[in-house]
């Protein structure tokens, strides 16, 4: 369902006949748009994908590492991804490239929020103290800004025997709505718990850690403590699953873990919608990461 443009150089070399040996451009339509667009049809199609990211549906989320410095193909940039994506959180944000820079115009050309992610989660034993976290959260405040992006996601788990972790959440959060403006996303990925009941109410939306689920029994779990215990609306809720990874069901079967959570996004909730991480993996396999992803957005919306 994509526009793109691919220009193909055919260099045809007659000996006999030198005027034939130029190089001619042709222009050729296909079904993947990687930001070119100089056609009425295009445009069209792009503010007909943006209209409807804006109404009602459901979400398509997914996790990448973006700018990494061996990128060896096409799965290593945001542009490889569908159109119909909601929203992309960046891993690598920090080292923002220029690479991202023109990837991003096509993202926001399609409607498609990209996100710079606070992985505290992986990194809280690196921050002595709370100035430290604090230079570290005002960094990505200042690269949201400088870079256009749309808004920051964050992780954690809570332990309520450990302050810093509380202190750390709610200095994240301080910063983040402080520095948020109109139409900007806070996200976090995790279990909700680890953000205080007052600050739950300004998340936009909440990416369970069923990615890390080994059955449907743990998914079950994680959902009821975050729409129970946590207070937290299911209409806020994704679920998560990684590319290429198993999830058993009730049946005591192995599967797909992304196919089997998003068949689970409707009777579960409804939900707010799907997460997809590790995406970098499988690009090139028949069950890759774009094909997966097509497959879950259409999944859960049949018309895109």
């Amino acid at each position: 369902m994509k526009a793109h443009i691919i220009i193909l150089t055919i260099l045809i070399a007659l000996s006999s006949c030198s005027s034939w040996t130029s190089v001619e451009p042709i222009l050729i339509n296909d079904d993947r748009n990687h930001g070119v667009s100089d056609n009425a049809g295009s445009d069209a199609y792009a503010a007909s994908l943006r209209a409807w990211k804006t109404g009602k549906h459901y979400l398509t989320y997914v996790r990448m590492g973006n700018s990494p410095d061996d990128a060896s193909s096409e799965k290593d940039y945001m542009r490889c991804l569908p159109d119909s994506l909601d929203i992309i959180s960046l891993t690598n944000a920090a080292n923002f490239s220029d690479y991202d820079r023109e990837d991003l115009k096509h993202m926001h050309r399609m409607g498609t929020k990209v996100l710079y992610q606070l992985d505290f989660d992986s990194l809280m034993d690196s921050f002595p103290d709370a100035s430290s976290l604090g230079a570290w959260v005002d960094k990505a405040v200042s690269v949201v800004a400088a870079e256009g992006l749309d808004g920051w996601s964050f992780t954690g788990t809570p332990l309520y025997t450990d302050l810093f972790r509380a202190e750390a959440s709610a200095l994240i959060m301080d910063r983040l709505q402080a520095a948020r403006s109109a139409g900007q996303l806070i996200v976090f990925e995790g279990n909700p718990l680890f953000v205080s009941e007052e600050d739950r109410q300004d998340v936009d939306y909440f990416v369970l850690a069923t990615d890390l689920a080994l059955n449907i029994a743990d998914v079950k779990a994680a959902l009821a403590t975050s729409t129970g215990y946590a207070a937290v609306p299911a209409t806020k809720i994704l679920l998560a699953a990684r590319i290429s990874a198993e999830i058993m069901n009730e049946n005591k079967q192995t599967v797909n873990a992304v196919d089997e959570l998003t068949s689970r996004v409707i009777p579960l909730g409804p939900l707010a919608g799907m997460a997809v991480y590790n995406i970098e993996d499988d690009y090139y396999d028949a069950y890759g990461n774009y094909p997966q992803i097509r497959r879950t957005i259409q999944t859960l919306n049949p018309a895109k």
